[in-house]
């Protein structure tokens, strides 16, 4: 399994550009910060699933079509989290965007997220 992360400062001007990338990276999890992604400009990506959240800046989780995902809990502006199934298993898949102005505080809830997900020993994978 590959994934990758990428702040991306705006999905709909690099969307080709992205694509390219995760295409030629053979990608099969892809993060995305600052998707600015909104009601007339939603997250998406050729070949993927995609669950997006427009609070804050945005993010969005993109998975190949072969996992069946589904998103756990509320996302907010600096976190969201996709459980990803496959045939081998499952994982919960973390997006988290931490803006600088806001270090401290912001690692302090994505800490605090983290063990709540962690509690049932299911594999996390923590992109951002």
């Amino acid at each position: 399994m590959r994934a990758g992360t990428w702040n991306v400062r705006g999905l709909k001007p690099k969307k080709i550009q992205v694509e390219q990338a995760i295409q030629e990276m053979q990608l099969d999890i892809v993060c995305l910060q600052e998707t600015l992604a909104n009601e007339k400009n939603p997250a998406r990506i050729d070949g993927m699933q995609v669950w997006s959240s427009e609070a804050g800046r945005g993010l969005a989780i993109g998975l190949r079509r072969e996992f069946v995902g589904k998103l756990v809990g509320e996302p907010s502006e600096v976190l969201m989290t996709v459980r990803a199934c496959n045939s081998y298993g499952s994982a919960l898949i973390c997006c988290v965007y931490v803006p600088h102005d806001r270090t401290r505080l912001t690692m302090d809830t994505i800490g605090e997220k983290v063990r709540q997900l962690r509690r049932n020993n299911e594999p996390l994978f923590l992109l951002g």
